[in-house]
């Protein structure tokens, strides 16, 4: 048996096909809601390819918090998702579908 491929048909799938770059939501910027276990809220944008180390920087810019002093989850304590460094925040399906639909993303910031 003799396996004909159509290389005309394989080029045109490769051009019209998006590039990982086209598909990749890392410049998109999300709104964050930080909460403290005080119940205080911190606001703050991100891209959707910053790390966790980012935004831990950025949250010692606001609250002065050694980002070694806490960890972050995504969600709440029932039903969260602990989110470790050096993963950012495209790496959690459960964000990508947040930002997607254009819902809240929350993380907890539980100290350790």
């Amino acid at each position: 048996m003799k396996l004909s491929i159509d290389m005309g048909a394989v080029n045109r799938a490769k051009a019209n096909a998006p590039s990982y770059h086209d598909l990749a939501t890392n410049f998109e910027t999300v709104p964050v809601t930080i909460v403290f276990p005080d119940g205080e809220e911190l606001v703050l944008s991100f891209l959707m390819g910053e790390t966790l180390r980012e935004i831990k920087h950025k949250v010692f810019d606001e609250k002065q918090l050694w980002g070694q002093d806490f960890k972050m989850y995504l969600g709440f304590v029932s039903q969260a998702t602990y989110m470790m460094d050096p993963l950012s925040l495209n790496d959690f399906p459960a964000v990508c579908e947040l930002a997607s639909s254009k819902q809240s993303i929350r993380i907890a910031v539980v100290f350790n």
